[in-house]
Formats: C-alpha cells, sequence, structure tokens
C-alpha cells in the first residue's frame, strides 16, 4: 500500500504543477482609446478600438484593424528564424515585407524613445502583479508617459515587435501613435487558446514586396 500512496502523491503534485503552469498559447485583448474626440477629429470614428496578441511557443503576431475593416496591420515576429513579417491590407492591396530581427524596424513602426526609466513601483492592474517603467520620448515637448508590465505571462520576448523591445515583460498599459494621432492601449482579457496552423502563416493572397515599396505603401496609406 506505501507503493500505492506513492504513486497518488507523485500523480497529484504533477497535476497541481500542470494546473499552475499557463500554456504557451493564447491571446491577449486590449482596448484602444484617443486623447481626441470624434468632434475634435472625425477620423477618430474610423479608428480601431481594439488591438489583438496572439503567441505560440516561439511566435507572436500582434493584428490591428480600422476603417470597418478596409485596413489591417499584422505583425509577424518568429524567435525561431529571427524573422518579422508585416502584413498589411488597405481594400483589395495585400503586401507583405520580411526582415530579420537585428534589422532596423521600418521608421513608421517606431517611436522616437529617448529613455526609459524602470519604477520601483509594484501595483496591481486587472488582476495581475505589474511593474510600471517611465517612457521618455526624443520630441521638443519632451514629452512622457507610465506604462506598465507583467512577468505573470509566460511568453519569450513578447515586445520583439513594437517600440518597447526591451521591456521585460508583457504590456498592460502603454502609448503609440497612429497617423499622426495619440493612443492609449490598456489590458482587456487574457485566454489560453489553441491556433490552427493558418493563425501564424502569410495568406497566400498577400504580394511580397521590398523595404522601400513597403514604405512607399505606408506613405500612401498616411496620405489618405
Amino acid at each position: 500500500m506505501v507503493w500505492l500512496k506513492t504513486i497518488l502523491f507523485s500523480l497529484l503534485i504533477i497535476v497541481l504543477l500542470n494546473g499552475c503552469t499557463r500554456n504557451q498559447e493564447g491571446v491577449i485583448e486590449y482596448n484602444i482609446s484617443y486623447d481626441q474626440s470624434p468632434d475634435d477629429n472625425p477620423l477618430i470614428n474610423l479608428m480601431p478600438t481594439s488591438m489583438d496578441f496572439y503567441f505560440k511557443d516561439q511566435k507572436v503576431l500582434t493584428q490591428i484593424q480600422g476603417w470597418m475593416g478596409i485596413f489591417k496591420s499584422i505583425q509577424l515576429s518568429d524567435l525561431e528564424d529571427s524573422t518579422n513579417v508585416l502584413m498589411m491590407k488597405l481594400l483589395d492591396k495585400k503586401y507583405y515585407y520580411v526582415r530579420h530581427l537585428r534589422d532596423a524596424p521600418l521608421a513608421f513602426e517606431t517611436l522616437d524613445i529617448k529613455n526609459i526609466e524602470y519604477l520601483k513601483k509594484d501595483t496591481v492592474y486587472k488582476g495581475f502583479n505589474c511593474n510600471r517603467a517611465r517612457v521618455y520620448m526624443n520630441d521638443s515637448a519632451a514629452t512622457k508617459f507610465d506604462l506598465l508590465y507583467t512577468d505573470e505571462i509566460d511568453i519569450p520576448s513578447p515586445n520583439r515587435n513594437n517600440p518597447f523591445s526591451e521591456v521585460p515583460g508583457v504590456l498592460m498599459q502603454f502609448r503609440m501613435e497612429f497617423k499622426g494621432i495619440s493612443l492609449q492601449l490598456d489590458f482587456k482579457d487574457y485566454r489560453d487558446t489553441v491556433f490552427p496552423e493558418t493563425t501564424f502563416a502569410i495568406p497566400a493572397s498577400y504580394e511580397k514586396i521590398s523595404r522601400k515599396e513597403m514604405s512607399d505603401f505606408f506613405n500612401e496609406l498616411n496620405a489618405i
């Protein structure tokens, strides 16, 4: 009976350990809000209101769309082959551009960050223990803002395809800019899930283009 108790105890420990471990596959949803109101800028009515962040093993994918589905932007990064794929859609135009993760991102993919200061102020946000950092922008107004991040969602290099690549945790609250409009992203929900392999694949309908062609395409989009 002693051996039976030992086996049962070992199985219980394994179950408990597995229950405490988050899957390496899931999705994080963010709400998007804007400093400007639709009365101040009618374009706000067409801007995206949410962003989805998918992750599986060594892959992460960020998806955002606006203008009632007319526009879509996807960033797909893979640590296994060290690549980053930018996919952009405008109406029937669908393009993608591939670079190595060590290569500089395109100009419109970056924020002109001067420095990030990590503060010793912990906080609980949406049920997660978070750390706070202060971002100083390299602009004439010396803009600064705080962001929150957590290490309680286990994703390798979660910020590899956004301007906050040095931040060592999943972003929970932060700011970005699109078409010259400042926006705030706030964590909404996290859930473990299982994705089909096609989630992290480049659709056949997208055409591969060069770095310059993708920059020109964004400039065309930005001029709208």
